[in-house]
């Protein structure tokens, strides 16, 4: 039974990460992802999506991009309801952005890293 919980943890805190740049990092933690079927992330010089399959191996992943001065990150995340969360933010490069995903929405909190 212990054996099955640290296991159970050990799975939680697996982290899928997208490397495309040191400038801002994005970590994004699923705390609900009942239908979950796809994750966008777009900055200015990039997009990438993540699909099903990895929503369901994983809880937590990071987003790390390339962004010389100030830009915009969003995100969407879209749901098997025919449901779209989505949020823009702003980013500058140092920025370290942390977002979790609580019952259909998404708080967030910035830290620099200048």
């Amino acid at each position: 039974m212990l054996i099955t919980f640290l296991n159970s943890c050990t799975d939680f805190q697996k982290k899928y990460i997208i490397n495309k740049g040191k400038d801002v990092s994005v970590k994004l933690k699923l705390t609900n992802k009942v239908d979950l079927e796809k994750i966008n992330f777009y900055s200015e010089r990039d997009s990438t999506s993540i699909l099903k399959n990895k929503i369901s191996e994983y809880n937590n992943f990071e987003y790390n991009f390339k962004n010389s001065g100030e830009g915009l990150l969003s995100l969407e995340m879209i749901t098997g309801r025919s449901d779209t969360i989505f949020g823009n933010y702003y980013v500058e490069k140092g920025y370290k952005i942390e977002l979790n995903f609580i019952n259909d929405s998404l708080e967030y909190q910035v830290n620099t890293i200048y």
